[in-house]
């Protein structure tokens, strides 16, 4: 992948493990504040997204939307 989640709701999970990033995304609550970093070519970026919890889940909406919005 070419993305990383930075930031949770202001809490850096940029050093954290797969599972503390995922356990501050379950923990995060209806609204979430991400900061995404773009790891793609020609320039890295880092992208403000906000997303509000529905009946899906909030990692199944997470992954749609950084795999149609940011690609």
């Amino acid at each position: 992948m070419n993305d990383q989640i930075v930031t949770v709701n202001d809490v850096n999970v940029e050093d954290c493990t797969h599972e503390e990033a995922v356990a501050a995304l379950k923990a995060a609550g209806t609204n979430v504040h991400l900061y995404v970093r773009r790891h793609k070519a020609p320039l890295e970026s880092i992208v403000e997204i906000e997303l509000v919890k529905g009946g899906k889940g909030l990692l199944c909406l997470l992954l749609e939307f950084l795999d149609t919005a940011l690609h």
